[in-house]
This record gives structure tokens, C-alpha cells and sequence, in this order.
């Protein structure tokens, strides 16, 4: 009789236990819902397409809702502007050909029976830089390289130049301005050309600038 009751009342406690252990899962499952990865600000061009998207824990699955500037977004409403998803805790929202009407704060609300939760992230739509107004910084594509001639000959130093607007060159040879009367440029502001080199020694040398 012993041996029957300790028995049972092992069985009773594993019983106890796995209950327990049930309603505990239950508990943690039975929780208003909460947003794992939330909504962020967002800037884009008119006429993109852009993406809003979040992922909230889905025990149990919440039922979720998308509002611009407090008014709610209803599927079916405009199928060719907003486009909803859902896949497994990631819901999304697409807003399709961006206009200056859709710049503003866009919400995301998730309910269950237990609770909701909501995030917010703000929307700037802007227009695209006239191609005019776009600049470049000056950059040396082929920098000046170092030449070598005898004496009457011309020689030639050419340089690559990137940039928008188109950049302006400014040749110097020793620190000094180039004089006219003893170079040109062969209809490119990139390459000069010195006519006739002067005699020079063997060991003298001349430095050429370009900026």
C-alpha cells in the first residue's frame, strides 16, 4: 500500500507540474501585442514607391491597422496607391507613386484581446534635383606626369579633369603664372604645350602646376 501511494502521489505531481507549466505558457502567451521591430522616418522622390514595415509577436495574431495623419487606411480603398502585406509577424505597407500628398505621419496600430500597441514614422516626400543644379567636385582623371625633350623641341603635358559644372584650369610653372608667348592650349583647357624649351643644364629642372 506504500509503495501504491508514493506511487500516486508521483503521478499526481507530475500531473500538478505539467499543468503548471501549461498555464504558465498560456500566461506568457496571452500578452498585448508588441512591436519587435517598429516603423522608422523615411525620406524619398516623387514618384517612388516605398515600403513601411514592421514586425509585432503574434500570439495571439493581432489584428493590424495603418492610419496617415489619423485617418485610416482601408484595403480596397485605392488598390492602386497602397498595397498591404502579411507574412508570418512581418506586415507591411507599400504606398505606390509618391506625391507630395502622401508627405506625412503614418501609423501602424496592433490589437488583440488582450491589449494594442502602436508605432508612428513620419514620411517626407520631396521632388528631384534639377539636373542643373546638380554639382560635382573637380577630380584629376590623369594627373601631370613628368617629361623629358632636347632643346627646340616642344613638349607636351596633358592632364584628365572631371566635374559639374565644367572646372576652370589654372597652369603655373615654378609658382609663377604661364605666359602666353611661350605656351598654348591646343583647344583644350587640359593639355599645354611649351614651344620651343629654352637650353637648360643637365641639372636643372622646372615644375609644372595645374589647378
Amino acid at each position: 500500500l506504500v509503495i501504491i501511494s508514493g506511487f500516486s502521489l508521483l503521478l499526481l505531481n507530475i500531473m500538478v507540474l505539467k499543468v503548471k507549466r501549461r498555464v504558465d505558457t498560456m500566461r506568457l502567451l496571452e500578452k498585448p501585442p508588441e512591436f519587435t521591430l517598429p516603423l522608422y522616418n523615411r525620406t524619398a522622390y516623387v514618384g517612388e514607391n516605398i515600403r513601411f514595415g514592421v514586425t509585432i509577436t503574434v500570439h495571439p495574431e493581432p489584428r493590424v491597422t495603418w492610419f496617415k495623419s489619423g485617418q485610416k487606411i482601408k484595403p480596397g480603398d485605392d488598390d492602386r496607391k497602397y498595397t498591404f502585406e502579411t507574412d508570418k509577424g512581418l506586415y507591411q505597407l507599400l504606398i505606390h507613386n509618391l506625391n507630395e500628398d502622401d508627405d506625412a505621419e503614418y501609423t501602424v496600430l496592433a490589437r488583440n484581446k488582450y491589449g494594442e500597441d502602436s508605432c508612428k514614422a513620419k514620411l517626407t516626400v520631396v521632388q528631384h534635383a534639377p539636373a542643373e543644379d546638380t554639382t560635382l567636385r573637380p577630380m584629376f582623371k590623369r594627373l601631370l606626369a613628368n617629361a623629358e625633350c632636347q632643346e627646340g623641341q616642344h613638349v607636351c603635358f596633358e592632364i584628365r579633369v572631371s566635374g559639374i559644372p565644367k572646372p576652370t584650369l589654372k597652369w603655373e610653372k615654378d609658382g609663377q603664372p604661364l605666359s602666353a608667348n611661350q605656351y598654348e592650349m591646343p583647344g583644350k583647357l587640359d593639355r599645354i604645350v611649351q614651344k620651343r624649351p629654352k637650353r637648360i643644364r643637365l641639372s636643372r629642372w622646372e615644375q609644372f602646376y595645374v589647378m
